[in-house]
């Protein structure tokens, strides 16, 4: 099928730590999510997932009109 598309957002929870030594941070991965919430508690939340969502749709180059065609 023409203009078919499937992909999948997962959610990375991760934890930064400072070296003692150096004052870096690292980030260690905690786990990933395959089913990754798009709930919002507040408007921070929901500004990042909205933003998260046009980004996917824009590096995926989605458009309504290319979909119609």
């Amino acid at each position: 099928m023409e203009n078919s598309l499937s992909f999948e957002v997962l959610g990375f929870d991760i934890i930064l730590c400072q070296s003692k030594s150096t004052g870096k941070l690292k980030p260690l991965v905690l786990e990933v999510n395959a089913l990754a919430s798009f709930g919002t508690d507040s408007p921070l939340d929901k500004k990042i997932k909205l933003d998260l969502m046009r980004d996917t749709f824009t590096m995926l180059n989605l458009s309504i009109k290319r979909k119609k065609k």
